[in-house]
């Protein structure tokens, strides 16, 4: 991954997130709130991400990506509440956005809830 040089992908993760539904401010102290939450990597695979929720092979294609490069960092951005997780329809699916549903809905990105 890192297609994108670490100092400008938070930059651009800036303005992934301001395109969401609630506007951000674009300054040095949220691009270090960035660079405390996201690795150079998640910020990378979430600019590239679809906005909606999307199986693990859409986001793979997508973003340009392997599949199996993808998956641990959708795992750990979803177990710490980075992206949004569910599982729907016997499939994983992931969305580029913060969860902004109860957090017991928010399921790891490779496993299904119980």
């Amino acid at each position: 991954m890192g297609h994108v040089v670490a100092k400008d992908i938070y930059g651009a993760l800036g303005d992934k997130i301001d395109n969401l539904q609630i506007r951000t401010p674009q300054n040095e102290a949220f691009y270090a709130m960035l660079r405390e939450l996201y690795s150079p990597d998640e910020a990378d695979l979430i600019v590239r991400m679809p906005f909606t929720l999307s199986t693990l092979d859409r986001i793979a294609k997508a973003s340009g990506s392997d599949r199996n490069e993808i998956e641990p960092v959708l795992e750990g951005s979803c177990e710490r509440g980075l992206v949004v997780g569910l599982y729907l329809h016997k499939k994983h699916h992931a969305g580029g956005e913060v969860c902004n549903v109860p957090l017991e809905t928010c399921t790891s990105f490779g496993k299904a809830a119980d």
